[in-house]
């Protein structure tokens, strides 16, 4: 199997426009719930796989923040065996969900085939800067499979 990771920032941004940018187009707090989970999960792809999720807390003297994303694959839109690692994470600082797209892969022929290797990627990629505790176990635990 031939894999080719898709990181350039220019070619995922064009990905999540041709995926979500309805929500673009909606105005928080007016159009909908920034801080309901639901209605993110409801806007995305039909053919989307929940593939992982990160929940924590960290605690420091005087705030406690709140850690949730959950990790998803889809098809690339108008690609052959082109596939889309993407979450709905929480800002704690606004309050509210935001879906951000994270790596791209071509090669695999369905979404079980790609969720192993985006995964492997995505974990070893952002492993260095983790900055210890539980996202970094996270991540490394991506990175082995």
């Amino acid at each position: 199997m031939n894999l080719v990771y898709i990181t350039d920032y220019n070619v995922l941004q064009k990905y999540r426009n041709s995926l979500f940018s309805k929500l673009d187009n909606l105005e928080p707090w007016e159009d909908y719930e920034p801080n309901e989970f639901e209605f993110f999960e409801e806007n995305i792809p039909d053919d989307a796989i929940h593939v992982a999720e990160f929940r924590d807390e960290v605690e420091n003297v005087t705030t406690t923040w709140r850690l949730e994303a959950n990790y998803y694959v889809c098809k690339v839109p108008d690609e052959e065996n082109a596939h889309l690692l993407f979450d709905i994470d929480w800002d704690d600082n606004s309050g509210s969900y935001e879906i951000n797209v994270l790596l791209a892969i071509r090669g695999c022929n369905n979404h079980e085939e790609a969720k192993s290797p985006l995964l492997k990627k995505f974990g070893q990629d952002k492993l260095p800067n983790a900055g210890g505790g539980e996202y970094e176990m996270f991540l490394r635990s991506l990175s082995q499979k």
